[in-house]
């Protein structure tokens, strides 16, 4: 079994189309097992186009998408449906403020802890 391959992405800025357009070119030519990203979701506005497209899966991701909570603040439609245990969009997944989630890949085991506002990645071997 081959080591996972994972894409570790910040903020979309607010330009979420182009962040998957991006993600779409990049995973074509890498083929990533997943992708965790930090704060994609800040700087995104209630009434972006560009989410309400996301939401209604017009804008696709390619990958698996764990999300996890930086300093910047969540629109509301999304905590609407984090609060409702949902995932995002197809793929898109937030980890919330406490969660740990793990893979494992061949000889090595990756957990990922997201504490308060922290990303932490431990690599076991």
């Amino acid at each position: 079994m081959a080591p996972l391959k994972i894409l570790v992405t910040g903020s979309a800025k607010g330009a979420l189309g182009s962040y998957f357009k991006k993600l779409t070119a990049m995973q074509a030519k890498h083929q990533f097992d997943l992708c965790l990203a930090l704060d994609l979701f800040s700087d995104v506005p209630n009434d972006s186009l560009e989410l309400a497209q996301l939401l209604a899966g017009e804008i696709k991701s390619p990958v698996q998408i764990y999300c996890a909570v930086g300093g910047g603040v969540l629109p509301a439609k999304v905590l609407e449906r984090v609060a409702r245990g949902e995932e995002v969009a197809d793929n898109v997944m937030m980890l919330g403020k406490q969660r740990s989630a793990c893979w494992r890949s061949a000889c090595e085991l990756i957990w990922l802890h997201v504490l308060g506002h922290q990303l932490l990645l431990d690599w076991s071997r």
